[in-house]
């Protein structure tokens, strides 16, 4: 590790705060705050990262793990991409074409070229669910009692239109 002007708890506070992303948790971590307000804590630790040094510090940790992960996706590459060559063949006359599919879509996914989509974990059948509703809906009321005939949606039972007059079911075409 290189040379800081930090103290030790200030340094465990930059790596706690890189690590978690949060400063209340961070200030936790690096200092003894057992008996410290939230409120406390927060402006103690607003304060830690307003100073330059610690600010500096964070830079450098965030440079290191940006060229970590750009090594890694590198690498990985790397490895994809001879094992679409191994896939080929050496002479091309014998090509693994699933291999060589499945390696050009890890390397796809890995440079975001592809996203798989989300899967739909629902556990019940909600066209089931609602086809039970409506099941319900058109049960009689009282045991023993017919059901009316469910009107269509063009305003018709049993394949005739209803009078406008006669929707209240009085025959006088008003509500009561």
């Amino acid at each position: 590790m290189a040379k800081t002007d930090l103290t030790a708890k200030q340094e465990k506070f930059v790596q706690a705060y890189y690590r978690l992303g949060n400063q209340r948790k961070a200030y936790r971590v690096a200092y003894n705050a057992g008996n410290m307000s939230d409120k406390s804590i927060d402006v103690k630790a607003c304060n830690l990262l307003k100073q330059d040094k610690i600010r500096v510090r964070l830079q450098v940790l965030k440079e290191r793990g940006a060229q970590k992960a750009v090594r890694s996706v590198e690498s990985i590459d790397d490895m994809l991409q001879q094992s679409f060559d191994a896939a080929l063949g050496d002479d091309e006359r014998d090509p693994n074409p699933s291999a060589m599919t499945n390696a050009a879509l890890a390397i796809a996914k890995l440079h975001g070229l592809i996203i798989d989509k989300a899967k739909n974990t629902t556990t019940h059948d909600a066209t089931e669910e609602f086809a039970n509703l409506l099941r319900d809906i058109n049960q009689p009321v009282f045991p023993g009692a017919g059901s009316a005939p469910a009107p269509q949606p063009n305003g018709h039972v049993n394949g005739e239109a209803i009078p406008h007059d006669d929707i209240t079911g009085s025959g006088e075409g008003s509500i009561h």
